[in-house]
């Protein structure tokens, strides 16, 4: 599904093997609560390899560094 059209500044992020939403989360010094806001009909339990999320960008000043499991 595609974003909520008032998301404001996001990055998109790729899924890769092995993450959780939490790891995610914790790695863009975010909350899932607010990844899923972002993200409707995201199933956390559920995450895909590959799967496209959706993650605001208001809670992160930059990109995460290498290792920190996030990219823009």
């Amino acid at each position: 599904q595609p974003p909520p059209a008032d998301i404001g500044p996001h990055y998109e992020y790729i899924v890769e093997k092995g993450q959780t939403l939490s790891l995610i989360a914790e790695g863009f010094g975010t909350t899932v609560s607010k990844i899923l806001a972002a993200n409707p009909g995201l199933k956390p339990n559920l995450l895909r390899v590959g799967q496209k999320l959706i993650i605001p960008a208001e809670d992160v000043p930059q990109p995460p560094k290498k290792g920190g499991r996030g990219r823009k």
